[in-house]
């Protein structure tokens, strides 16, 4: 069979990929290790990407290969061969994918084609082993309805939760698909006719997550919100979270990549979102669970604005650095709608939250934070003061380059460092005649040895004509003694120069090994023979 090309089948191939992945990692992480959470999500995410066809994803296997859509799954990497010789072995000639998967589910599944064959025959086959282990969106061989109704009924009945379960086995959709009109009939009109008041909003829930029409989503999102939104506070915030499930699943992933939709389910997320639902989601986004955080970065970014000041409040108590990071780049992402909350934060008497805000700041490529992250640094805190100088080399704008150079030549030679290695940033004349007027600026008869080399870097990563002619004149510079230091430092000018890939800085070496001044002769003689030699 001809490898898949169309993009739904490179997305299978990628989830094949990531199932075999975590086949190993099962058989490799002890339960509930981060890594292995890691894994599974990545796993379940791309069989979402695929999307799974409402009526279910057929894998055929066989002794050969791994086959869907009649065409064969490449197998890019052992891991996916020793899948196939897992599932093969195990009696297993289709495995298939039902919309709804989740994490647990799958770990739970991959344990059991993990079992000996000789067990799973003795248990009576994968079929009935995935049957007593409540594993209903993964199957082999056949889908067993039956089976699957009486399993969630059964957990229904033990009052436990089945996140993620987004199949409809109401008896309005059977009847719908025996009648051979469930793609064609409009969603709504297998819903029962009842006043609003009336309305079932678990039904409302499940079939929008399975619409797949603009129009009737739309419908269905106000019916549902509506009725949550008349709910006691404890009641609204469970299902809050319920059709916030449905929604943060069509943000990613729409229903046949439907833009419309996706932009339907961001606005049910802003329509629900009230403070008691931020505060709640910034709980989730706070834990170490890989997809409750997944899910509140979505809901959090969606609600934008009013997510900001919930989530700077987490930060300043936060005492985990993993969750600070996720958190300054979710406030990052959320961009301009954040600044002002973000500014107020920077007279916080703690110095760890201002030096935060600066790090936010820095990342928002707006030049109208530069006055605010300038002011802070005359901020007591040394530590402020460096993060300050490293958002400047982010933010745009003359005054960034004005203070930066301002610092270049500050008393603290650590400061001024900083602030050189901050210009290399900027590629602009203006920087690299800043960073030759701070060359030439003496100490003890001398320019500064720590300095120098940090000018030497960053004119090399600023990497313009006019970096390397000052790069040049530094070379050449001389004095009535050359002591250590001095020769040292022309010595690198000279190899920097040797690392630009240009011709004017291959005729600077051929000047340079002309020179008066042995040092500088042999460092640029022994650049030119590197690259004689290396071109033959």
């Amino acid at each position: 069979m001809a490898e898949i090309q169309d993009e739904r089948a490179d997305r299978l191939t990628n989830a094949i990929s990531e199932l075999a992945k975590a086949l190993k990692a099962v058989n490799f992480y002890p339960e509930g290790h981060p890594s292995l959470k890691k894994i599974l999500t990545t796993t379940v995410r791309a069989f979402e990407a695929i999307p799974v066809p409402e009526e279910g994803l057929e894998v055929e296997v066989t002794r050969e290969g791994l086959s869907a859509f009649g065409k064969t799954v490449p197998e890019k990497h052992l891991a996916i061969s020793d899948l196939r010789n897992a599932l093969f072995l195990r009696r297993t000639q289709k495995l298939i994918f039902l919309q709804g998967m989740v994490e647990d589910e799958l770990e739970e599944f991959l344990k059991c084609i993990s079992l000996d064959p000789k067990d799973i025959l003795k248990e009576g086959g994968l079929e009935d082993i995935l049957a007593s282990r409540r594993i209903t969106h993964i199957w082999v061989n056949r889908v067993d309805y039956e089976k699957i109704t009486e399993k969630l009924k059964e957990e229904k009945e033990e009052e436990m939760e089945t996140e993620g379960d987004l199949l409809l086995l109401d008896d309005s959709l059977d009847l719908a698909d025996e009648l051979g009109q469930g793609e064609e009939m409009n969603p709504l009109d297998l819903l029962p006719q009842v006043s609003p008041d009336e309305e079932d909003i678990n039904l409302l829930i499940e079939t929008l997550a399975r619409t797949t029409s603009p129009s009737s989503y739309r419908d269905l999102l106000l019916r549902s919100t509506r009725i949550i939104k008349e709910m006691m506070p404890a009641e609204r915030l469970e299902y809050t979270e319920r059709i916030y499930r449905v929604f943060t699943r069509h943000v990613e992933y729409p229903p046949e990549g439907d833009e419309e939709i996706r932009k339907l389910a961001r606005t049910g997320i802003k329509e629900l979102g009230d403070d008691d639902v931020v505060a709640h989601y910034v709980k989730k986004f706070r834990s170490r669970s890989i997809q409750e955080r997944g899910d509140a970065e979505i809901v959090l970014g969606v609600l934008g604005e009013k997510s900001v000041r919930p989530l700077l409040d987490a930060l300043t108590e936060e005492g985990d650095l993993v969750t600070r990071r996720a958190i300054v780049d979710l406030v990052i992402k959320i961009g301009e709608k954040a600044i002002p909350d973000i500014i107020a934060y920077l007279e916080d008497s703690r110095w760890f939250v201002v030096r935060n805000m600066l790090t936010i700041l820095g990342s928002m490529n707006n030049p109208d934070v530069a006055p605010y992250v300038v002011n802070c640094l005359s901020h007591e805190d040394p530590r402020v003061q460096k993060e300050a100088i490293k958002a400047l080399s982010k933010i745009p704008g003359p005054l960034a380059i004005k203070t930066l150079g301002e610092y270049c030549f500050h008393e603290n030679e650590d400061l001024a460092c900083l602030a050189i290695t901050a210009l290399a940033s900027k590629r602009e004349e203006k920087a690299v005649e800043i960073l030759h007027e701070r060359f030439l600026t003496k100490k003890f008869l001398f320019p500064d040895a720590r300095p120098t080399r940090e000018i030497i870097e960053a004119l090399r990563a600023i990497g313009t004509d006019g970096a390397l002619e000052v790069l040049r004149r530094i070379a050449l510079y001389r004095s009535i003694i050359t002591p250590k230091r001095v020769k040292d430092f022309k010595v690198h000018a000279v190899e920097t120069i040797g690392k630009f890939r240009s011709q004017r800085a291959l005729e600077i070496i051929e000047e340079l090994s002309k020179s008066s001044d042995g040092v500088v002769r042999e460092a640029a003689l022994r650049i030119l023979k590197r690259k004689r030699a290396a071109s033959g």
